[in-house]
């Protein structure tokens, strides 16, 4: 989805268990300090966590809640068909 700022997010969902004290990230290097001719490596990601879509919606951007509202609307169907 496109956000305000034209800003492209990607998002995907997964059934799966996942324990996200197990998350690994891959590293990315940039220069920092700024304009200091220095190379340092950070993490991709710094953390996983999981959340009820009511509390995702209180932490992402207010743009990205359509994200949530997608994925609602796409388990629907399966949760009906299961009981």
């Amino acid at each position: 989805m496109r956000q305000r700022a034209g800003k492209i997010v990607e998002a995907w969902a997964a059934e799966a268990d996942f324990d996200p004290e197990q998350l690994r990230s891959i590293e990315f290097e940039m220069e920092w300090p700024p304009r200091s001719d220095t190379q340092a490596s950070f993490p991709e990601v710094d953390r996983a966590e999981w959340f009820s879509p009511q509390a995702a919606r209180v932490k992402i951007l207010g743009g990205q809640a359509p994200l949530i509202d997608r994925l609602l609307e796409h388990l629907e169907p399966k949760a009906e068909s299961a009981a």
